[in-house]
């Protein structure tokens, strides 16, 4: 199996856990109201989960889960065969769109769809060597911090406060010199113990403080903006991003579902968006997937007008995907069944 081959495979692993988790944090309503095909699908995801657990189980016994990138070990699996570098060469034409976006401002954003990828491919890019090297295209020693939002996490992982606390403690564990100037700066720094001592106030202005005298420049990357759980805002978060954004020698790449409140305070920020970029290796799938269909004699795959329906068909199932693998699949599925 190809490298390119197992990539998308983890892709599509990340997806069907996010649209599992998605699914059943959607449907809370009472099971009498929903029809039967959302029955179905509400029994799908929660088998899906039930299996996702189970290798969870599993998993854990081997390795321990460790920050809110924990749910992103199957994608972190697949990124390993990235050292072949005839074949990241075919997907990193396609990404040339995110080395404009990453090049025309401070802020910037990969915006998409649930399940289309965004994790994914924001792990990627914190990863991967190349994402550096095209960082000193801007600066050069650029020190990368991320933070993966994630709402089936733990409060920490799912709230402002817990992204400031990870990105300080980053920023400061590798500047000594910078945390003693600190602590000189604010002595009852030091009376602080643990998280619940620190404020979002505090630690907001603690970490703008840092980043503004910080020796080299600093990338963020922010996954996952509509993540954020109660009793935070998309608003709160957004204004402390825009604080990020005001700092000298600052990046800043964020990933959102496309909402309201985000195109709102990001609609004029310089954006990838993953459907586009997903758009040709989904249309090559449903390609292949209706050629292959078991029910489909091969006189009428053959015909030219059935191959003009089809091409139709693919362009329609393309549109309609917006970005998602998932939700061809499920297409393809009734499609198949209904031959």
């Amino acid at each position: 199996m190809d490298p390119l081959t197992i990539f998308s495979l983890g892709c599509g692993i990340m997806q069907v856990i996010s649209f599992s988790h998605e699914t059943l944090s959607i449907i809370k309503c009472d099971p009498k109201t929903l029809n039967k095909d959302e029955l179905d699908l509400l029994d799908a995801a929660s088998g899906l989960v039930r299996v996702i657990e189970e290798l969870e189980t599993l998993l854990s016994k081997v390795a321990p889960r460790s920050g809110s990138k924990s749910s992103l070990t199957a994608a972190r699996k697949t990124m390993q065969y990235w050292r072949y570098e005839s074949e990241i060469d075919r997907l990193e034409k396609a990404m040339n769109g995110f080395q404009s976006v990453m090049d025309s401002g401070l802020l910037s954003r990969l915006c998409g769809k649930a399940g289309s990828g965004k994790s994914t491919l924001m792990k990627f890019l914190v990863d991967h060597p190349k994402t550096s090297t095209a960082l000193t295209k801007w600066r050069q020693n650029v020190t990368i911090l991320e933070f993966f939002l994630w709402n089936s996490g733990s409060q920490m992982q799912r709230s402002i406060k817990g992204l400031l606390c990870s990105l300080l403690y980053r920023l400061l564990d590798t500047q000594r010199t910078l945390l003693q100037q600190l602590l000189s700066e604010e002595p009852l720094l030091q009376a602080k113990e643990k998280h619940f001592d620190w404020s979002v106030i505090d630690l907001r202005r603690l970490i703008i403080r840092t980043l503004s005298i910080q020796p080299s420049p600093v990338c963020i990357f922010l996954d996952g903006l509509d993540e954020i759980s109660n009793p935070d805002r998309p608003s709160d978060l957004l204004k402390l991003i825009e604080g990020f954004d005001d700092a000298p020698s600052t990046k800043i790449c964020v990933s959102s579902r496309p909402e309201p409140a985000f195109h709102l305070w990001l609609g004029d920020r310089p954006q990838l968006k993953l459907q586009a970029l997903t758009a040709k290796d989904i249309r090559t799938f449903v390609q292949g997937s209706l050629k292959n269909f078991k029910g489909m004699p091969e006189t009428l795959k053959n015909d030219q007008k059935v191959g003009q329906t089809l091409e139709e068909l693919v362009i329609l199932i393309v549109e309609k995907a917006d970005g998602v693998f998932l939700w061809v699949w499920l297409v393809l599925i009734s499609l198949e069944t209904g031959l």
